[in-house]
């Protein structure tokens, strides 16, 4: 009987053991799955500020390149007078200063110097 407990008693600490190491492996994986887990949504977050910096990079570099193509094409008062008496009739002359106050000025300076 004595050697069937000792065996008893050994079988008992080796199950002991046993489960420690299957505890000690699943508590690996699940520090594991974790790291992972946070480590990718880390980096997810990362690439998607990277992609819009980049994008709004690209939007900025678009907005100066439409001024810059609009400050091309600019044109000064005088030249838009000038179109005006050459090109429109008085009646559109008028139609256009009761749309826009701004013109009235425009306006006003064409009677003056005409």
């Amino acid at each position: 009987m004595s050697n069937n407990t000792n065996e008893d008693f050994l079988a008992g600490i080796h199950r002991k053991i046993n489960r420690k190491k299957r505890q000690h492996a699943a508590l690996r994986m699940v520090g594991t799955l974790v790291v992972t887990v946070i480590i990718t949504f880390q980096a997810s977050d990362m690439i998607h500020h990277a992609r819009l910096n980049e994008m709004t990079a690209d939007i900025k570099q678009n907005i100066e390149s439409i001024h810059e193509y609009d400050t091309l094409f600019e044109i000064s008062d005088d030249k838009v007078a000038d179109y005006l008496i050459d090109e429109m009739e008085i009646y559109d002359l008028l139609q256009i200063a009761e749309e826009d106050i701004q013109n009235t000025d425009l306006l006003k300076t064409i009677i003056r110097e005409g």
